[in-house]
């Protein structure tokens, strides 16, 4: 409550308090994993759905949602082949520039997103 009083204060600039309300919005300040959790799911299935549309070879949307769950969770051990294997499916031997952007935005929101259910489920747990 008193980081909700302070965000539109004097004590915050307008980029701090955007800050702020994206933070209480995407996990209610560390205390939701649902929020994150659902966050998520959306830059993977939106990404997922991108991907799709914008194949040049055949719009497979199952090599698509795995193109998206690698870029997702890139630490999974079997992550590199699979990615590489998706590519070369969807957009044959030469990956639009685009795609890779694409693919560094999810990346980096969906980082943020794990921190946040992991934030949320330290929280959660905690003694």
């Amino acid at each position: 409550m008193e980081q909700r009083d302070k965000r539109w204060s004097m004590e915050y600039s307008d980029w701090q308090s955007c800050l702020d309300v994206l933070y209480d919005a995407a996990c209610n300040y560390g205390q939701s994993i649902l929020r994150p959790t659902i966050g998520l799911l959306t830059v993977y299935f939106a990404a997922a759905i991108l991907y799709a549309r914008l194949a040049t070879k055949t719009a497979n949307p199952i090599e698509a949602m795995i193109l998206a769950a690698t870029n997702s969770l890139p630490l999974l051990p079997f992550a590199s082949a699979a990615r590489a294997e998706a590519l070369s499916i969807l957009f044959g031997d030469h990956t639009p520039w685009y795609i890779d952007l694409i693919a560094g935005l999810q990346g980096v929101a969906s980082f943020i997103f794990l921190f946040l259910i992991g934030l949320g489920l330290r929280n959660r747990f905690r003694i």
